[in-house]
This record gives C-alpha cells, sequence and structure tokens, in this order.
C-alpha cells in the first residue's frame, strides 16, 4: 500500500493534484535511475496529468 498522487503540474498555472491513499500499488527497478509503477487499480484525476507521486508506508518517494 502505498499514497499515489495524479498531478497536472503547468507552468503559470496552479497544480492541481488527487492523492489516493492506501493504494495497492507494486514497485520495482526498470533500469539504472527508473522505477516501475504497477498500480492495482484505476486513479481518478485530471486528463491532463503529467505527473505521478508515490511515496509507499517507508516515506521514500518516488515522483516523475
Amino acid at each position: 500500500m502505498a499514497t499515489v498522487a495524479v498531478i497536472a503540474r503547468y507552468l503559470g498555472q496552479a497544480p492541481i493534484e488527487l492523492t489516493t491513499l492506501e493504494c495497492p500499488v507494486r514497485l520495482s527497478d526498470a533500469d539504472s535511475g527508473r522505477a516501475r509503477i504497477e498500480l492495482q487499480q484505476y486513479l481518478q484525476g485530471s486528463k491532463a496529468a503529467n505527473l505521478l507521486r508515490m511515496i509507499p508506508p517507508d516515506g521514500h518517494m518516488v515522483q516523475g
């Protein structure tokens, strides 16, 4: 379980963020310096979202 935020962030505009608490995820290494995040459910959020932030229970944030 993790906290996952779907965010639309554009220059000159206030960010639009929708956070889902206790979201089932699978985090794995994709390559050097890259992570793969698999979500077990569809997340609602802005259609213009361009950023995903995931914080697992250990507090290590992954975003991109």
